[in-house]
């Protein structure tokens, strides 16, 4: 989806959001009715390492920073039983 209009009660008019993609599909931003973006930005790898957009109340840098720690997944063996209980 690159666009979404809604309407709310007791409000006039239509209010459209507007989403930007990256080529593999990833969101890269969104824009809102009043023209604000927000964009979402990406090391190498494809991950979220910064949000950053338009100023709300002087601040435009929402997340920085952001790091990944690589978890170890345990390994775990699925053990096989033939048709008598016994261990394959």
């Amino acid at each position: 989806m690159t666009n979404e209009t809604q309407t709310f009660t007791g409000l006039t008019g239509n209010f459209t959001t507007s989403y930007g993609y990256e080529l593999s599909g990833r969101l890269k931003s969104v824009t809102d009715a009043f023209s604000d973006t927000v964009y979402y930005n990406n090391d190498a790898a494809g991950r979220t390492t910064s949000i950053t957009g338009s100023s709300f109340g002087g601040v435009t840098s929402y997340a920085g920073d952001i790091d990944y720690r690589f978890r170890r997944v345990e390994r775990h063996d699925v053990l096989e039983f033939g048709q008598l209980g016994r261990l394959l």
